[in-house]
């Protein structure tokens, strides 16, 4: 089956490091060619190297996503600067990036929302004394063992421990899962993220995508 595009959908670039290096549109189909924008992030334009290697995430039309891998054969200016790519030989689905849920531990903290704390994050990071682990991420929530009784629809303030970045955000208990292990106070919250900025889902997608890469070649 061949991968069918369109123009105007949304291509997100990255290295073979598996590192993102920005995010463009599809200008023109021709042939066995794609015509792609310059990559960009935030808001700056990333240049690439004639022969360069690359791998593409496609979002498609029909809510489908796709990862190829692929090489910049030209460069064309008309209206815009665009980068000629060659038609993958070869691609995959993945899931919608939101929904990816990976495993991993991280250190956590976090408090009970409060509005004073939330304009106020340097004051909720001194006066929050309460800590726990995640045991899976993705860019809408979080899986988290805590050491106290929870409640479900209870909000929180949450400080993410990310490659040696706190990433800072509000959740609210969507599930609780009682007396985990021998620990009868331990329990397991599924925590859903509200209201999160577009550059923190974006280093939170980009974390979990690298991540799950990661886990996928170790095995």
């Amino acid at each position: 089956m061949a991968l069918v595009v369109n123009v105007n959908d949304k291509l997100e670039i990255y290295n073979l490091k598996d590192e993102k290096l920005g995010e463009t549109k599809i200008q023109d189909v021709v042939g066995n060619h794609i015509f792609m924008g310059v990559p960009f992030a935030y808001g700056t334009a990333i240049p690439l190297s004639l022969g360069r290697r690359i791998k593409v995430i496609y979002y498609s039309k029909n809510n489908k996503i796709y990862e190829f891998t692929t090489e910049i054969v030209d460069r064309k200016k008309d209206t815009v600067l665009m980068y000629q790519i060659k038609f993958p030989e070869s691609f995959h689905q993945v899931q919608r990036r939101k929904s990816v849920r990976i495993p991993v531990v991280l250190e956590v903290s976090y408090q009970e929302y409060d509005d004073e704390l939330e304009d106020n994050l340097n004051k909720f990071k001194d006066d929050c004394a309460n800590s726990c682990f995640s045991v899976d991420l993705s860019a809408s929530g979080a899986g988290l063992i805590i050491n106290e009784p929870m409640e479900k629809d209870q909000q929180l303030m949450l400080s993410l421990q990310i490659e040696d970045r706190e990433i800072d955000v509000i959740g609210k208990t969507v599930r609780i899962e009682e007396s985990i292990g021998k620990n009868e106070e331990q329990v397991k919250v599924g925590v859903e993220f509200q209201d999160l900025k577009y550059a923190v889902e974006e280093k939170l997608t980009n974390f979990v995508f690298n991540e799950m890469r990661k886990q996928m070649k170790r095995r």
